[in-house]
C-alpha cells in the first residue's frame, strides 16, 4: 500500500511519524512524498491547544468527504478526544500516539479492507528500539522520555501522553550511536519535558548527556523542551 504521512504538532509527534513510516517501510508498504500518490493517510494529529484542535477536525472533514482514500487518525487527539472523531464519520483505522507500535498491524488489517481498526492502547512503548525512516538527513529525533510530572489544567497533553515514561539509558545510547554512525551530525532529544527524564527511574538527564557525549563521532546534542520546575535542580550538573 502506498502511505502519506502528514505530521502536525512538536518533535515528539514529527518523531513518531518517523517510527509509524519506518515500520510500515518494514513491512512492505510505499512511503510516498504526496497526498496525491497515496492509497492511505496518516494524520497525525496534535491538540496541544485549542487552534490546532479545531484545525485537526476541520482537515479530517476535509479528508472524510473529499477524496476517497483511506484515513488513519494517529497523533495526541483519538486520547483526548475520540467522540469528536466519532461525529466526524468512520475511518479506515484510530491510532493512539502510545499505539504507534502497532501501525503496521493496523495496516494489515486495513488492507484486508477492514474499517474503524483501533488500538488506543494507554501504555507506553520503548520506541527508541523500533525502526524509524527518518524526514532528516542531518538531525536525528531521538525520544528520551514520554509524558509528564504535573497536572496542568489548561494542558491536554497529559490525556494523551500520560504519566512521565522513562525510556531505558542504554536504548537510547544505542539510537543516537547507530545515527551517529549513519552520519547524522545532530542528536535531537525529545520529550513534553527533557528535563525530568529519570524522574521516574532514578536516573537523570546530565548522567544521560554524559554517556551521549562519551560516544565517537562528530556531532552536536539539541535538547527540547524542558519544565523550568525540573530544569533548575540538574543545572548545576
Amino acid at each position: 500500500m502506498r502511505v502519506y504521512c502528514e505530521t502536525y504538532g512538536c518533535t515528539m509527534n514529527r518523531g513518531d511519524a518517523e517510527l509509524m513510516l519506518g515500520q510500515l517501510a518494514a513491512a512492505g508498504h510505499e512511503v510516498v512524498p504526496s497526498p496525491a500518490k497515496a492509497d492511505a493517510i496518516i494524520v497525525n494529529t496534535c491538540a496541544v491547544k485549542g487552534t490546532t484542535y479545531r484545525r485537526m477536525l476541520r482537515r479530517l472533514r476535509e479528508l472524510r468527504n473529499s477524496n476517497g482514500k483511506r484515513v488513519v487518525v494517529a497523533g495526541c487527539l483519538p486520547l483526548i478526544d475520540l467522540a469528536s472523531i466519532e461525529q466526524i464519520g468512520v475511518f479506515a483505522g484510530i491510532v493512539s500516539c502510545r499505539s504507534v507500535g502497532e501501525i503496521a498491524g493496523v495496516f494489515e488489517r486495513i488492507a484486508r479492507e477492514e474499517q474503524n481498526v483501533r488500538t488506543l492502547k494507554q501504555a507506553p512503548c520503548e520506541k527508541p528500539t523500533m525502526p524509524k525512516l527518518r524526514s532528516s538527513e542531518v538531525s536525528a529525533i531521538v525520544a528520551i522520555c514520554e509524558g509528564c510530572t504535573s497536572n496542568c489544567s489548561y494542558c491536554s497533553v497529559k490525556f494523551a501522553r500520560g504519566k512521565l515514561h522513562s525510556f531505558d539509558a542504554r536504548s537510547i545510547l544505542s539510537e543516537a550511536e547507530a545515527a551517529i554512525n549513519a552520519g547524522y551530525r545532530e542528536i535531537l532529544l525529545t520529550a513534553q519535558d527533557t528535563a525530568a527524564y529519570g524522574l521516574d527511574t532514578g536516573a537523570n538527564l546530565p548522567e544521560l548527556l554524559n554517556s551521549i557525549t562519551s560516544l565517537e563521532g562528530k556531532f552536536k546534542i539539541r535538547i527540547g523542551m524542558m519544565n523550568p520546575r525540573n530544569v533548575k535542580p540538574i543545572l548545576p550538573e
